[in-house]
């Protein structure tokens, strides 16, 4: 199997292909007061431009210092992707991509640009 790896997008901003045609964003900031990260993750169809919040991963809070903080991110990724978490998004935006596509069918293939 092969293994997670992330890309930088920004300095606080991570993307991590899940290596099933999906990628998840890792949006992380501190707290000062909490000495922690809060990390935010969305998830992407990787042939669709189009980021879907994860609700239940919104506030994810990760003890770690800046040096090793996107390297915790991917391990909690990891984690959650072994776990099946995503499972559940990916179904929902396979059904949100088809909704979309009945309705582009019946509207006669409407351009909405």
């Amino acid at each position: 199997m092969n293994r997670l790896t992330y890309k930088k997008i920004a300095d606080s901003i991570i993307e991590i292909d899940l290596l099933n045609g999906y990628t998840v964003i890792a949006i992380h900031t501190w707290n000062k007061n909490t000495h922690d990260y809060t990390v935010q993750l969305r998830l992407k169809e990787n042939t669709i431009d189009r980021w879907d919040i994860i609700e239940t991963a919104q506030h994810l809070k990760i003890n770690s210092n800046y040096k090793f903080i996107n390297s915790a991110i991917l391990k909690q990724v990891s984690n959650l992707l072994y776990d099946g978490f995503f499972d559940y998004y990916i179904e929902r935006y396979k059904y949100e991509m088809k909704c979309f596509e009945m309705g582009d069918e019946i509207n006669g293939n409407a351009s909405y640009a």
